[in-house]
């Protein structure tokens, strides 16, 4: 399926980083907006295409929609004209995502706006919402976000290399991943299922797949390692687990037992912080497949069991 017609916005942010915003073509006059925030290693192209159904973007637009997407500071996408470039979550959520959620309301006229993060995407969010009186947000849906990380042998896996992902730049992680991806399909399939599951998410054409991946950054890796090690995310001083309480929108979780990167664990674990109306979206898929953590966006029975419940929350006043 080809992909969805946007229009581009560029946007600066005010230390001097230029980023894309994407606004989806067609959306009615006077719709609610939703911005898409992808997660850690990859860019907001995974929102647009779908192989097999209606992609992210057009399942919202035809709830009746209006969808945005960002890429945060450090995706190949942005630049920095100015000021210090080594990339932090702590900018991410308190200088690119309101940068974002303002221009979005600038144009729309709306006074808040939905918000869905993937992954990294949506602890980010989380940071904003309770760190920040009136993010401008009014819903947040976080798919496979952790706010903190049960010790599942992935996160052991990551401390264990950290020492090594913190200090050598890597470099070339999309041509890597063209590379490797169909040779780990037919392989390696069973340590593939824990990001992707082969039999229910097409990997061709493999460019369309893995045009979506970024290079992982040594100073990211730095505070993923600090935050695995300790349990708690900080930033800028702001111990996120404490400040979501201040959040007063609403939040729905989704998840997915086979999502072997953000365990259920992780991902419900802040429902254990929030005092706002909360909603649970356990993913299934249909042929008992077990879905991990890219196919809640790109496998067979995400339109239907992902996007279209995600859209009808949002939607709904």
């Amino acid at each position: 399926m080809a992909d969805t017609e946007v229009d581009p916005y560029e946007i600066r942010t005010t230390d001097g980083w230029v980023l894309p915003l994407a606004r989806g073509r067609g959306s009615a006059p006077g719709a609610r907006p939703v911005l898409l925030v992808p997660g850690y290693g990859m860019n907001a192209s995974i929102f647009r295409y779908h192989a097999s159904g209606p992609s992210f973007f057009d399942q919202l637009r035809r709830a009746g929609l209006d969808p945005w997407s960002v890429d945060l500071r450090g995706a190949s996408t942005t630049r920095a004209t100015r000021g210090a470039r080594e990339v932090r979550l702590a900018d991410q959520a308190f200088i690119d995502l309101p940068t974002a959620i303002d221009q979005i309301r600038s144009v729309t006229g709306a006074a808040n706006v939905g918000a869905i993060g993937c992954s990294l995407g949506g602890t980010l969010l989380y940071g904003l919402a309770g760190a920040t009186e009136r993010p401008g947000i009014d819903r947040i849906v976080a798919m496979g976000s952790p706010l903190r990380w049960s010790r599942t042998r992935l996160v052991r896996a990551f401390l264990a290399s950290s020492p090594l992902s913190c200090t050598i730049p890597l470099v070339g992680s999309r041509r890597l991943a063209a590379a490797a991806l169909p040779l780990a399909a037919r392989f390696a399939s069973p340590l593939l299922k824990v990001y992707l599951n082969p039999r229910i998410t097409a990997i061709e054409p493999t460019a369309m797949l893995t045009r979506t991946v970024e290079d992982p950054l040594r100073s990211i890796n730095r505070e993923m390692a600090r935050w695995m090690s300790t349990g708690h995310l900080d930033l800028d001083g702001v111990s996120v687990s404490r400040a979501l309480h201040r959040y007063r929108g609403r939040l729905l979780v989704v998840h997915s037992r086979g999502d072997g990167i953000c365990d259920s664990a992780s991902a419900l674990s802040a429902l254990d912080h929030v005092r706002t109306p909360a909603e649970v979206l356990e993913v299934s898929h249909p042929a008992g497949e077990p879905i991990g953590h890219a196919d809640l966006f790109l496998c067979d029975a995400a339109p239907e069991r992902v996007f279209a419940p995600v859209a009808r929350f949002l939607a709904t006043a």
